[in-house]
């Protein structure tokens, strides 16, 4: 008898562990939860920025081709014979243009009519808006490159962090 009792106890003390562990498991799942809620919410947020940043560049590469295509019908129309657009083309052009208002236009066209150099000037600006264009082109793929390294690190992390069995919990804890 006194061997079935033992037994008994035995069972009894291993389904309290098994309980015990499982109930560990259960908050240690609810505490990753959160965190990784957390985590999923931060990256989100990093690629809304990411997304908003890239707009905005991609504005101002479509901002310098059509200044472009500016230049392309201004220097058109000077080979043709035309010494300047007309003040209504040169108007239209400026509306067209996001960022150039019509006071811009206007004040570029007394310098034009002013100064013999002003295709000059307009072909540095034109160079400067094109090295402009190139470097937010590599700024947006470095912040592309950036990002996925962040993303790979976290997901690495991670993965370590579960193979030596930390927990999120673990290390807020640690902190306190």
């Amino acid at each position: 008898e006194e061997d079935e009792d033992e037994e008994e106890e035995e069972e009894e003390e291993e389904e309290e562990e098994e309980e015990e562990e499982e109930e560990e498991e259960k908050e240690e799942e609810e505490a990753n939860g959160h965190s990784e809620a957390d985590q999923r919410r931060a990256v989100a947020e990093a690629e809304a920025e990411m997304a908003a940043k890239a707009e905005q560049m991609f504005a101002l590469l479509k901002q310098a081709d059509e200044m472009q295509r500016a230049l392309a019908q201004l220097e058109a129309q000077e080979a043709s014979g035309q010494d300047e657009p007309a003040d209504d083309e040169a108007e239209e052009e400026a509306e067209e243009a996001p960022g150039l208002g019509l006071d811009d236009t206007q004040a570029t066209l007394e310098e034009r009519e002013g100064a013999d150099d002003s295709d000059e000037a307009v072909l540095n600006r034109l160079q400067s808006l094109e090295e402009e264009k190139s470097r937010f082109e590599d700024m947006l793929k470095d912040s592309q490159k950036e990002h996925e390294d962040l993303l790979s690190r976290l997901d690495d992390m991670r993965s370590l962090m579960s193979a030596v069995g930390i927990t999120e919990e673990d290390l807020e804890n640690a902190d306190m």
